[in-house]
């Protein structure tokens, strides 16, 4: 199952206790991103899927979800 986690601040070692609860559903990748102002992490489950183009996250320019 994929799973996100975040809030709008920093914090290093929250974040990462929160992936640590989310990767233990056993995911295939998973992403964190940390800036000033955010704190987001992103577990992916891979699917069987013939378009590789629903990978995640989503990039587009500069939006990320």
């Amino acid at each position: 199952m994929c799973g996100f986690a975040g809030f709008s601040y920093r914090n290093d070692i929250l974040i990462k206790r929160m992936g640590n609860t989310l990767r233990a559903r056993a995911v295939d990748a998973e992403k964190l991103y940390l800036d000033n102002n955010l704190s987001f992490y992103h577990a992916h489950l891979k699917i069987s899927d013939l378009d590789k183009n629903t990978s995640q996250p989503f990039i587009y320019k500069d939006y990320i979800i």
